[in-house]
């Protein structure tokens, strides 16, 4: 026993003094082997073997758990491809970008149920959040990216009181036309809170109505803050076609707020002119400051 103790008497445990410390458990990589003998018959020479194994991709190497580390790792560690080649090489491991590129679009391919499960899903909710953002995509042979565009659809009505769990659904589209929000949500009835974009507009109707007060609020910020700014005053030529949008106090506290978060603090108001009966008359365009 470290400490020594001439007693002769037994030593009885009192007590012990625990120390923690955090530890790196490096991944490792493995090979299986499946091995499947193949028999012969010696009465009638019939050859018999056990099937193969089912993998994710026909014929290729990776198993689920490699494959699944892949993808986490470049979408949601955003660690791309070519640089997950490099740290499989310093394992030992040769793979190839484009090894690793057809892996993700066969595991594209295998997660096709799942994704079209969870559109079913989003598009079942009584009211959904949606928005589109650019993404630059590859054009091989131009030396440059061209602009895709990248629709996002929400559920989420916790605020609400809902006990339903949120869920985002997101499609792919090559350019920004509004038959692609359309075609996106046909299935869908109930009430869409989006911008201003045209695309959606078209949308609104007995299928699918609008939330009042985020497109009321869409002329008021109208470039208003990060966009172009406009010598002096006037009125938005595209806040008219927002007059007789209802909005009540806890609304314009809505407006108001949403305001300040983008433009800070002084925020004019005079910038949404309101009727008496609470009713957007009209958005003036002027910088925030």
């Amino acid at each position: 026993m470290e400490g020594g103790h001439e007693g002769r008497g037994f030593e009885i445990p009192i007590r012990s003094d625990v120390a923690e410390q955090l530890e790196w458990v490096p991944a490792t990589l493995k090979v299986i082997r499946h091995v499947r003998p193949e028999y012969a018959c010696d009465g009638c020479s019939t050859l018999v073997q056990a099937s193969a194994p089912s993998r994710p991709i026909a014929r290729g190497l990776a198993g689920p758990g490699l494959l699944a580390h892949v993808l986490v790792s470049k979408y949601q560690d955003h660690l791309p491809l070519y640089r997950q080649s490099a740290i499989y090489a310093r394992s030992g491991i040769d793979l190839d970008r484009s090894t690793l590129a057809d892996w993700v679009g066969g595991a594209t391919k295998l997660l096709e149920p799942l994704v079209d499960a969870l559109g079913r899903y989003v598009r079942a909710a009584a009211k959904l959040h949606a928005d589109d953002t650019p993404v630059p995509v590859l054009s091989p042979g131009r030396g440059s990216t061209r602009q895709g565009r990248l629709w996002i659809y929400v559920r989420d009505d916790r605020p609400a009181g809902s006990a339903d769990p949120p869920a985002v659904w997101m499609q792919y589209t090559p350019d920004r036309k509004g038959e692609h929000p359309r075609r996106h949500l046909q299935p869908f009835t109930g009430v869409l809170q989006a911008d201003a974009y045209a695309g959606f507009e078209r949308l609104y109707g007995e299928k699918i109505q609008e939330a009042a007060w985020l497109r009321a609020c869409a002329p008021l910020l109208l470039r208003g803050a990060c966009g172009t700014r406009l010598a002096g005053r006037r009125r938005s030529a595209r806040a008219d076609r927002y007059a007789g949008v209802d909005v009540g106090p806890r609304d314009r506290s809505k407006l108001e707020r949403l305001c300040r978060s983008f433009c800070g603090p002084p925020v004019a108001m005079e910038r949404l002119a309101l009727t008496p009966s609470g009713q957007v008359r009209y958005a003036v365009e002027t910088p925030c400051r």
